[in-house]
């Protein structure tokens, strides 16, 4: 049998491979090459292989030293930075990119305690490299200090530190160091105190095809080390195999150092060392290659080594005992085995040190629901790490508890029969309190972390009793150190010194996890990550990444770069495929050697169900992966090519057949399997990426990118790939080669490096899946419109971006008038703002923002209102939404077209109390995050006035802490209308009009007196000076304006006692006051004892200012003020009254009717009335808004209301008119209900 590339193998028909290329879609034109990357020559080479000819051409791309392989990877670096250089979005990526980066807080890795000494790797940008610092505990961040800065050494080397290992007494610490990402590691001796390094120099201590690794001797008179071959004893590639274990006494020459034990342990040994502080014992744990099993040898304190569990024994995992909380016990001389023999999902096992036969060890823990990834042994106790399919889970199972309760037993028993009791001063009750034994109930022995979902747990370390640090982290949530104590408190996670702060804000991102049935039928996990409310319209820029190998999970993982992806209204899903580690051994050996093609399966049927779903497309669509991830991509380019439109591959595998022959590919045989091996053999070339490229198939564009110095992945591999595809593709996407000089596999790389290399993927993604990079933060929206204006204001992505606002009667934005605005900045949150001048009356205007010269996607719209005469319009208003609400009740606003929106209060529940404009402003950063809700707010102009949720807390009132920022934050950031008590630190009271209407928005929170004041005159909801102007307000409108809506924001029916009324909590829909009792009560979704506690002077509308009241009903009713209709929110509730229940003045003739719209999306409730029309109760997951169409007839003003649910649903109406001879003004009533008829 002939195999040649092109050709179709055994497992894909030329038919099948016909019709894919039939229904592969046509890629994007993809900007020219400014340079055209250098065609590889053709060099054919044919091997045989169990009787099955393989032929390629591009062999000679292996010799990365070769002269023509060197021309030919310049001229291909040369190429892509060309085209990737020139891409639009690359310059605002970078400097979004960098400046966030820059914002990161210090990140603490790889943490070790070690003498009274906590040690860290702490990486902190803009160093290029994590340093190796101590501090005398976690929160002791003020005694830090840095031990070893690896650049500082030699700032041209481009070093970086492997690995470390500080001595018991924390006196001195083994370094090994690395240049340019090449992990191939010196190790150095560092005294801890001076942060001098000593004479010692260690060499070939660590290489990445095995790592390295070490252990100290107590004492700290030297260290075991893993150590490679010296070249002059095994030349060439034989020099990275072979790894021993040997012994360095301080002060000596490495030469001199003693062989321990390795020679007996596979060619392709990965060896892991650890040492117990007491009695001079050394563990070696040997893994058999990448993802094999692992076999145990135990070094005695005679020196002698002995194996204490084979290959085929199935045990992962080996810790030694800590010694026990009291002297009174006796030293636990024991190993503790993590098996997966007989239990596949893991067990514990003791056994004792003195043992010889691994069939003496004695079950510790037994096998639970979930595998167990790790486990720490603590004082008393262990801690398991388990897998959850991707997320962890940690569980503290309890070994004192059981050994007490048999001391109890003992002890009672010796009391009763007169002998001695436990040593006094010995204490038994070392559980939490919440978990202390007592007659009635048994001690708990086990308890499970309060970790957030979806999280990873990456580090753990239990040094000092049952007392565990963990570094978590989560796709959301930057890595942060906790600890947890279960003898304190065993239901809490306590925040450490080392606690990471997000560099940029992902609090409007919603993780998702989703379950995708692959070809077999199995259920593979899949976790997607988007804003909130993300629309599933098919089309969303989408990034799938997967990994599925080496048993390794892909678990929750914070990068911050993703914010980039998200803001463009991005997708990421995050896959868990089999070949993972995610479900145990099992879901491993699902997805390795002859199985691997299952994980192929798992990561196209993830894909497959992204579009089925319809969150994207194929030509919206994105793969990446790096390393064995690398290997994923090649696969499902050439499996599925219809599927993608772009591929990211990082230092991938490619070429299957001949990974076995570079040094670190012998050590994967374990995980993809042998060509030596017929059976493996085939299975390596059913899925061999580089064997299945096919000319003349139109395949998505690509980008590889790999690095010179890499020794765990050849960048052959790339090469090779790269000159396949540029070769054999029909599609007019690109192949482009990344090639770094000073990089390898990732680790080690340069902070520079690796924002270029992200960039470079983003802005290359961003071409090829046609996404047109926004540098709009938030917005924009338009607001303060009147017949001849408008204000528009946006935040920008970053300081100092200069922009412009076009401006046009057409769509298009042809024609367009130019309006500047002042450069972001930050002391304005980036907020940028544009008056608009000189416009026509009720016109429809588009808008659009040219920042740096580039016009940007997010565009928007209003239209100015008719001039000061009789005009119609209609318009909408709610209150009460949830922090960043994504309900379609936004949507159902929008697609009513109102001339406006206006917002009466809670546009948020921040419930902010401090006095930090920033708080304030990431309040309207989130809530502008609601797809649903910028949408609306760019389609129309938009109207806001607060209440207690978004100003200062609830029921909050001028005693609110957080006025100051609360007004600051709302004139910087809101398009407000001009604000009649000045600008500043107070209220933020306004009005406008539309035709022959007026509109007058009270702030009724900033200078509101406490609701516990005596009801007298001197006690105010608006405050004098406020008060004063409203009244002016509407002795200006009368006359001028015919109908007047005054914006209380507050209900103004009821009485006192009436805040909350007793409805039963299954009672929905439409209710009149006649079937309601009127008694006080808190929320109707509180219990009856909190209703019967329920205190009158907390309620929270004009009944309790009932004097104020009536001194405005008075008002308007003394000076035949016509006209006046009250707008409000707050009552979470749709209702309407007419005017027969509003009048509340003295003698009567203040008829008023009001409308209550809400909630936008909040739990309902019942407040205040009662209301002639009835109030509509929303039924869970329905939410409400009003629409009001007002008819300017001339002689008269008609007004429609229309309680509606986010269905459009009318649901309660109300309709009046007011007539424009002011001198017989006369309010007619005409009623219009849903169901029934009031009485």
């Amino acid at each position: 049998m002939r195999f040649t590339l092109g050709e179709a193998s055994p497992s894909f028909t030329a038919g099948s491979w016909r019709l894919a290329a039939a229904l592969v879609f046509a890629l994007l034109p993809f900007h020219a090459f400014a340079i055209a990357p250098p065609r590889a020559s053709a060099k054919p080479v044919v091997a045989t292989y169990h009787g099955t000819q393989v032929s390629e051409d591009y062999q000679w791309l292996e010799n990365g030293d070769s002269p023509e392989t060197r021309r030919w990877t310049q001229g291909q670096n040369e190429a892509a930075r060309a085209l990737l250089d020139k891409l639009p979005t690359r310059s605002a990526l970078a400097a979004d990119l960098t400046g966030w980066v820059n914002s990161i807080s210090a990140d603490y890795h790889d943490l070790k305690l070690r003498g009274g000494l906590v040690f860290a790797l702490k990486f902190q940008p803009p160093a290029q490299q994590p340093v190796l610092v101590t501090r005398p505990g976690v929160d002791a961040a003020a005694s830090e200090r840095v031990v070893l800065d690896p650049v500082g050494l030699d700032p041209k080397a481009g070093l970086s530190i492997d690995f470390y290992e500080p001595s018991f007494d924390g006196r001195y610490v083994a370094v090994s160091l690395s240049a340019e990402g090449s992990e191939a590691g010196t190790l150095r001796v560092i005294d801890v105190a001076s942060g001098k390094a000593m004479s010692d120099v260690v060499p070939r201590a660590q290489y990445p095809t095995a790592g390295g690794s070490v252990a100290w001797q107590p004492g700290g008179a030297g260290f075991y080390y893993t150590r490679y071959p010296d070249p002059a004893d095994h030349p060439g590639r034989e020099q990275y195999f072979h790894q021993q274990v040997y012994f360095h006494a301080l002060g000596t020459r490495a030469a001199e150092d003693r062989y321990e034990t390795g020679k007996e342990f596979p060619r392709i040994a990965e060896i892991v060392l650890r040492a117990r502080p007491q009695g001079g014992y050394v563990l070696a744990s040997v893994a058999n290659g990448d993802g094999g099993d692992v076999a145990h040898w135990l070094r005695e304190p005679s020196g002698n080594w002995r194996q204490i569990a084979r290959f085929e024994d199935g045990v992962k995992q080996v810790e030694f005992a800590k010694d026990p909380p009291y002297i009174e016990w006796p030293r636990d001389e024991a190993l503790y085995l993590l098996s997966t023999r007989k239990a596949s999902r893991g067990r514990l096992l003791r056994l004792p040190l003195a043992s010889t036969q691994l069939s003496d060890a004695q079950e510790a823990s037994p096998e639970g629901r979930r595998p167990i990834e790790r486990f720490l042994v603590s004082v008393g106790g262990f801690y398991l790490a388990e897998q959850d399919g991707g997320p962890m889970v940690v569980r503290f199972r309890d070994r004192l508890a059981q050994r007490e309760e048999a001391e109890a037993v003992a002890s009672t028993n010796a009391a009763s029969a007169g002998t001695n009791r436990p040593p006094s001063g010995v204490s038994t009750n070392t559980a939490p309190a919440s978990a202390a034994r007592d007659e009635e109930r048994p001690t708990r022995r086990e308890w499970r972390l309060p970790l957030q979902a979806l999280h990873a747990v990456d580090e753990m370390i239990c040094e000092r009793g049952d007392e565990l640090l963990l570094r978590t982290e989560g796709f959301v949530e930057s890595p942060s150190w906790l600890s947890y104590d279960p003898r304190k408190d065993a239901g809490r996670l306590v925040a450490t010194g080392l606690r990471a702060t997000n560099a940029v804000d992902f609090s409007d991102i919603d993780v998702h996890r989703a379950m995708v049935r692959s070809k077999d039928g199995t259920e593979v996990p899949l976790t997607l990550l988007a804003r909130k409310g993300l629309r599933r319209e098919g089309r969303s820029p989408t990034i799938l990444t997967g990994y599925g190998g080496y048993g390794i999970s892909e678990a929750p993982r914070f990068q911050f770069h993703r914010r980039a992806w998200f803001d463009q209204g991005g997708i990421v899903a995050v896959g868990n495929m089999r070949g993972g580690g995610e479900y145990g051994e099992a879901w491993h050996r699902g997805g390795n050697l002859t199985r691997k093609q299952n994980v192929f399966d798992d990561f196209i049927a993830c894909a497959e169900w992204l579009v089925r779903s319809n969150y994207t497309r194929a030509d919206s669509l994105a793969i990446e992966g790096g390393s064995n991830g690398g290997l994923l991509m090649g696969a499902a380019l050439t499996q599925r090519p219809d599927l993608f439109r772009a591929v990211v591959a990082h230092v991938g595998i490619f070429d299957m057949l001949r990974v076995e022959l570079d040094p670190n590919g012998e050590f994967n045989t374990t995980e993809f399997g042998a060509v030596g091996s017929a059976a493996q053999f085939e299975a390596l070339l059913g899925y061999s990426p580089y064997h299945h490229v096919r000319d003349g198939v139109a395949y998505p564009s690509v980008l590889f990118l790999t690095g010179e110095r890499d020794g765990r992945v050849n960048p052959a591999h790339s090469r090779k790939m790269t000159a396949r595809l540029q070769a054999a593709s029909a599609s007019r996407g690109p192949v482009l080669l990344r090639t770094s000089a000073h990089s390898g596999h990732g680790m080690g790389t340069s902070l520079d490096e690796r924002v270029a290399q992200q960039v470079d993927v983003y802005s290359y993604l961003f071409s090829q899946l046609r996404v047109d990079y926004s540098s709009v933060a938030r917005g924009p929206w338009s607001g303060n419109v009147t017949p001849t204006s408008a204000t528009v204001k946006a935040r920008l992505q970053r300081d100092g971006l200069r922009s412009r606002l076009k401006l046009s009667e057409r769509p298009s934005l042809e024609a367009a008038r130019i309006f500047s605005a002042d450069a972001a900045s930050s002391n304005r949150h980036e907020v940028v703002e544009y008056d608009l001048k000189g416009l026509h009356p009720d016109t429809q205007y588009y808008y659009g923002l040219e920042i740096e010269g580039k016009l940007d996607v997010k565009t928007g719209s209003f239209r100015t209102f008719p001039a000061d005469a009789p005009a119609s319009f209609s318009f909408a208003y709610a209150s009460c939404a949830r922090t960043a609400s994504t309900s379609d009740v936004f949507d159902a606003i929008r697609e009513n077209h109102p001339l406006f929106y206006m917002n009466v209060g809670d546009w948020h529940y921040l419930d902010i109390t401090n006095n930090e404009a920033a708080r304030f402003r990431a309040a309207y950063d989130l809530v502008l995050s609601s797809p649903q809700q910028s949408d609306l707010y760019r389609s129309a102009a938009f109207v806001y006035m607060w209440d207690d949720h978004d100003f200062g807390g609830n029921n909050s009132s001028r005693s609110a802490t957080s006025h100051k920022a609360a007004r600051l934050a709302y004139d910087e950031y809101v398009p407000h209308y001009p604000l009649a008590a000045g600008r500043g630190d107070v209220p933020i009271y306004q009005s406008f009009n539309v035709g022959r209407v007026k509109f007058i928005l009270t702030d009724l929170r900033s200078e509101r007196d406490a609701v516990t004041n005596r009801d007298d005159s001197s006690k105010s909801m608006m405050g004098a000076a406020q008060k004063q102007w409203f009244k002016q307000e509407l002795l200006s409108a009368n006359g001028r304006f015919p109908l007047i809506f005054w914006v209380s924001t507050v209900p103004w029916l009821g009485e006192k006692g009436s805040n909350y009324y007793r409805i039963g909590t299954n009672v929905f829909g439409y209710i009149h006051h006649t079937q309601i009792t009127n008694s006080p009560t808190q929320r109707t979704n509180r219990n009856r004892a909190a209703a019967a506690a329920a205190d009158p002077n907390g309620e929270d509308h004009w009944s309790v200012f009932a004097t104020e009241r009536r001194e405005i009903a008075d008002f308007i009713q003394s000076n035949h003020i016509r006209g006046v209709a009250i707008l409000h929110g707050d009552s979470h509730m749709l209702a309407a009254d007419d005017g027969r229940n509003s009048d509340y003045s003295t003698l009567g003739g203040a008829r008023l009717p009001v409308m209550c719209a809400a909630p936008l999306d909040q739990s309902p409730s019942i407040k205040g009335g009662p209301y002639s029309q009835g109030v509509y109760r929303m039924h869970t997951g329905e939410s409400g808004f009003g629409w009001i169409d007002v008819t300017d007839l001339g002689h008269e003003i008609e007004v429609r209301f229309s309680g509606r649910n986010n269905k459009n649903e009318e649901k309660i109406a109300l309709r009046f008119s007011t007539p424009s001879d002011t001198s017989g003004w006369e309010l007619s009533r005409r009623r219009s209900l849903t169901k029934g008829t009031p009485p």
